[in-house]
């Protein structure tokens, strides 16, 4: 699924998989993860992941609730199934 640079995603509950969420940036992004149980209001309230590297597929390694990216036009950052859209409100 493609991300929408600048919204915060939820992850699936760590009890519906148990595998890490892989992102695949196409350009450079810039990654955001946050372990808060409620949805964070802005990126400005989560942690800048900096360890992810432009046109490859990266791992998150945390264990996390929620993911965001921001990105410029012209680049993408893709998520391979283990975020939810809409976000699930429990």
């Amino acid at each position: 699924m493609l991300l929408e640079s600048g919204k915060i995603y939820q992850r699936k509950y760590f009890a519906d998989s148990y595998m890490l969420p892989t992102l695949q940036i196409k350009g450079s992004a810039r990654v955001y993860v946050s372990n808060q149980s409620e949805k964070p209001e802005s990126i400005s309230e989560m942690i800048e992941e900096t360890d992810f590297e432009d046109d490859t597929i990266n791992t998150v390694i945390a264990m996390t609730r929620w993911i965001a990216v921001t990105y410029d036009s012209g680049n993408e950052v893709y998520e391979m199934g283990l975020v939810q859209t809409p976000y699930r409100n429990n």
